[in-house]
């Protein structure tokens, strides 16, 4: 009866193991693997340097690959972000295969400390669905809702402009449907919110069938650098506007 009573414990402790990490409002870190540490303290680095920047990126890959500062070898987007965004001062706060408690360890631990940009830009979510298929899109979007409440919380006067996730796979797929109900679930929460600007792009990479046009996204996923000045547009459109 003891060792039923202690395995049931074990098994307890560890399905809670798996949920704490599995939640995308707690806090993860990724410092086990070295160029994810790296990045991460180079981000704090140029965050402490450029206290001034007006425009701040968060995000994954899709925006890691943005480029400029910190630098990187994965720079897709490099040309269009300085060509677009330079005065600003950027700084890109993207890091490949993140998700929303990835994110949320980051900005605890220096990503934006002292920060009060005039924007931020904020792209987060497509991981969290693609990397566990059983996740509901009510658990993704408040992974986003406690990133947004944090930087509210960090910088009060800066505005937000809030990506809607962007489509991923050839054609409509169950990661897609999860993807548009997230999706709504942002424009109910942030439609009327004033120091959040919700922005939805999506439509542009999508043929009328709903496939998706390779040009801009070849991966299905990763966007290609039209992709990326469809992007940069957009953003310069609302940021005139705010």
């Amino acid at each position: 009866m003891k060792k039923i009573n202690f395995i049931i414990i074990l098994l307890i402790f560890c399905v809670g193991c798996l949920s704490a990490y599995d939640n995308p409002t707690s806090q993860v870190d990724r410092l086990e693997l070295d160029w994810w540490k790296e990045r991460h303290e180079a981000m704090v680095k140029v965050v402490q340097e450029k206290q001034n920047s007006r425009l701040v990126f968060i995000g994954d890959s899709i925006t890691h690959a943005w480029g400029g500062e910190p630098i990187s070898d994965y720079k897709t987007g490099d040309e269009v972000y300085r060509q677009y965004f330079s005065s600003y001062n950027p700084i890109n706060l993207g890091i490949s295969a993140d998700r929303t408690e990835h994110v949320l360890w980051r900005l605890d631990n220096g990503a934006i400390d002292g920060l009060s940009p005039d924007y931020f830009v904020l792209h987060i979510g497509t991981n969290n669905i693609g990397h566990y298929p059983d996740m509901t899109p009510e658990d993704v979007f408040a992974g986003i809702n406690a990133i947004i409440d944090k930087l509210k919380s960090s910088s009060p006067n800066s505005t937000i402009i809030l990506m809607k996730i962007f489509p991923r796979s050839y054609r409509p797929d169950a990661m897609r449907e999860k993807i548009n109900i997230v999706n709504n679930l942002l424009e109910e929460k942030y439609t009327a919110d004033i120091k959040v600007k919700l922005l939805d792009i999506g439509h542009n990479f999508l043929y009328r069938s709903g496939n998706i046009k390779s040009l801009l996204m070849p991966d299905f996923l990763h966007l290609s650098v039209k992709g990326y000045k469809i992007w940069a547009e957009a953003l310069i459109e609302i940021m005139e506007q705010v």
